[in-house]
């Protein structure tokens, strides 16, 4: 399996494992950089430019793919899942993992299944924010998946 891509300046490693490791989940656009803050706005995650705002975000391998988990500001291990509500997508965390995501070498991004179709965690450009998308999304200039 190809592990995913790190923003640490250098070329992937095969043979790395990313699980249980902690790194930054960011996305970058032409125009920047922004990493996930740990913290709800609404249905979407907060994100800042600046990188030592960001959290460590960690895969922990399990049956079937990673779950994502951190650390809250109250010291709280939460677990980033993706979850239907309707007819809604939501990105949502937790103190249980519902979402096991796979990587997924097309697209280079991590995704989750929900009843037969595939989701993703990534942010939107212009709002400069994190959520879940679907796999038809990837296509969308406005929204980027999350690396690690």
């Amino acid at each position: 399996m190809h592990e995913p891509h790190h923003y640490h300046g250098s070329e992937c490693d095969d043979t790395a494992d990313a699980a249980d490791k902690a790194y930054r989940l960011g996305v970058e656009n032409a125009s920047t950089k922004f990493y996930f803050a740990g913290e709800m706005s609404g249905h979407y995650g907060k994100a800042d430019t600046d990188i030592t705002k960001g959290i460590d975000v960690k895969l922990v391998s399990v049956d079937g793919g990673y779950k994502m988990t951190f650390v809250d500001a109250n010291s709280k291990t939460q677990y980033i899942n993706v979850v239907l509500s309707g007819t809604y997508i939501n990105f949502t965390f937790a103190e249980t993992a519902t979402s096991v995501f796979t990587w997924d070498t097309t697209n280079n991004a991590f995704v989750t299944e929900i009843d037969g179709a595939k989701y993703f965690i990534g942010a939107n450009g212009t709002y400069k924010s994190f959520g879940a998308y679907a796999a038809a999304d990837f296509a969308k200039d406005d929204v980027f998946p999350a690396r690690f």
